[in-house]
């Protein structure tokens, strides 16, 4: 298992298809659960496209920060630089 730390940026991959759909940094690690605050996320797949509505509900709930459970973590949760 991949063992994150402060200000490592990370990306939460598609299940089934080699992308991300969002990247972040890591802002906090603690015993159980990380924080990271995604900073950018798949367009399409969240679906901004399809009304303006989306573009302002993206922004509020997919971006910020959120906290992943650790043993949720080496689901989908990739490590893409190290600090």
């Amino acid at each position: 298992m991949v063992q994150f730390k402060i200000g490592d940026l990370v990306g939460l991959k598609h299940p089934n298809k080699n992308k991300f759909l969002k990247i972040g940094i890591v802002l906090k690690d603690e015993k159980k659960h990380i924080v990271v605050n995604w900073v950018s996320y798949d367009k399409i797949f969240f679906m901004e496209k399809q009304a303006d509505i989306f573009e302002e509900l993206n922004k509020c709930m997919i971006l910020g920060s959120h906290v992943i459970s650790k043993p949720l973590t080496k689901k989908n949760l990739c490590l893409l630089s190290s600090i």
